[in-house]
């Protein structure tokens, strides 16, 4: 009866065991999980704050009525280009493909149509239609890849 007792009891030390391993496992996993996720979280808002900076000025650029932009609307929005390209290049690391692919495509779209003066006026609705679009589609990617991860 008492070996009986002393192997139940290193039975049950064993079985603790291995549920303390499994448990620190799953806390490190964790841990690593949740820094991936907060780091690709902190990317796609980055990225995104100054892609709808760079479709603000974008729009400012390319008004619906008849005018030219002014010298300052176009190195204001220039240099919201610039901005938003840095922060996708240094987001592209943390981002999900699918996200950054969204990211990229808006870019191609808004830098297509830097030489304001090229532009005939009945392409402007067109120009910025497509540049919504665009920018749209990156918000409904961000808002899949985050439905679709877990966060502990």
């Amino acid at each position: 009866m008492k070996a009986e007792n002393l192997a139940q009891k290193e039975d049950l030390r064993d079985l603790t065991d291995i549920v303390e391993r499994v448990r620190a496992q799953f806390e490190t996993a964790n841990l690593v999980h949740r820094v991936q996720f907060e780091a690709e979280f902190r990317a796609c808002q980055d990225v995104w704050r100054h892609a709808h900076n760079t479709h603000r000025e974008f729009v400012r650029l390319f008004p619906l009525t008849f005018g030219k932009p002014t010298p300052l609307q176009r190195g204001t929005s220039i240099s919201a280009q610039l901005a938003f390209a840095d922060a996708l290049e240094a987001g592209k690391p943390f981002m999900n493909q699918t996200v950054w692919k969204a990211f990229f495509e808006f870019e191609n779209s808004v830098i297509v149509w830097k030489d304001v003066e090229m532009i005939p006026k009945e392409s402007t609705k067109e120009s910025r239609e497509e540049a919504r679009l665009h920018l749209e589609r990156c918000a409904e990617e961000i808002r899949k890849r985050f439905s679709e991860l877990l966060v502990v």
